[in-house]
């Protein structure tokens, strides 16, 4: 895990925002109860579907990724609850994933992040969780979404494996996921490649071992431990332990932004837009939209 050293704001900081985020947020009431009140954390939501390009003042772009039960929905809500300027004692959190509604729908999601405790504005892309369509088939629906996104985003600050801090083996998904990802976004994206271990207890994980021994591109300097058991846990529910748990996450979503603030974007290549372009449009039987697509791409203001 990188060794970056970050100046966490004050509480009259934290609270200014936190009172903001609360003022411009929905209370989700079947998710509150005597102890906590739960919200909907205020961030633009945008389906690829209907993206165009997103242009703000140092705004960093990442993409997260995972198989299902990575617990990637929840250290994304976790992201959000620090950016809002949540401590442990407070007696409220915010959603921004809905895990139970990404299982049903298996739409990529952009949310974008803005006027938090972060020091940039965020596009963060949400992919739900990998796993086999079909026999031994990956989803091909997340495939050609994230193929869709590609072909109008140009540039990405981050792509985040999420993956379990205990896993010795990768899964066929897992290698899968890996695969995929450094076919579609291209080589130039490995210096970007984010790891993300999840369940961790702050000592260094089996997993780092596991994944220095297949073909993803680890970084000790761009590898990041969290524990989300207890971002929603009530008084009443925490135990000694969950104030540990607690400073684990905060102490890497800390880091992790700091250096994220530092990472150079890496560009889509005009080879990758084209082959991407290729894969959706064709599973959609839009030839004639590929070939001027391709053509656009390929004109002298575009090389």
């Amino acid at each position: 895990m990188a060794g970056v050293t970050h100046l966490i704001p004050d509480r009259t900081e934290e609270k200014s925002i936190l009172k903001a985020m609360k003022e411009n947020s929905t209370k989700i009431t079947i998710e509150c109860n005597n102890e906590m009140d739960m919200y909907y954390f205020p961030a633009k939501k945008i389906s690829v579907s209907e993206y165009q390009k997103v242009t703000r003042k140092n705004l960093k772009k990442i993409i997260m990724v995972g198989e299902t039960g990575s617990g990637k929905s929840t250290l994304i809500n976790a992201f959000v609850n620090y950016a809002a300027g949540i401590e442990i004692e407070d007696p409220l959190r915010f959603k921004l994933v809905n895990h139970e509604i990404e299982l049903q729908t298996r739409e990529i999601s952009g949310y974008l992040i803005e006027d938090t405790l972060f020091e940039y504005p965020i596009m963060i892309w949400d992919t739900p969780g990998f796993k086999f369509a079909n026999g031994r088939k990956i989803d091909e629906k997340i495939e050609q979404q994230i193929q869709k996104l590609l072909s109008v985003e140009d540039e990405f600050h981050a792509i985040c494996f999420v993956i379990k801090a205990d896993v010795n083996r990768l899964t066929d998904v897992q290698n899968l996921i890996i695969d995929n990802v450094k076919r579609l976004f291209g080589r130039e994206a490995e210096k970007n490649m984010y790891t993300l271990t999840t369940f961790g207890y702050g000592d260094r994980p089996e997993v780092l071992r596991t994944l220095m021994r297949s073909n993803f591109p680890f970084d000790e300097n761009r590898w990041f431990t969290f524990n989300n058991r207890h971002l929603f846990k009530t008084e009443s529910q925490r135990w000694f332990g969950s104030k540990i748990y607690w400073d684990i996450t905060i102490n890497s979503i800390i880091q992790f932004h700091n250096t994220l603030a530092h990472q150079l974007p890496f560009g889509i290549t005009r080879e990758t837009r084209k082959a991407n372009v290729f894969g959706y449009m064709k599973v959609e039987s839009d030839e004639d939209y590929y070939a001027d697509y391709v053509e656009e791409l390929s004109s002298p203001e575009n090389k």
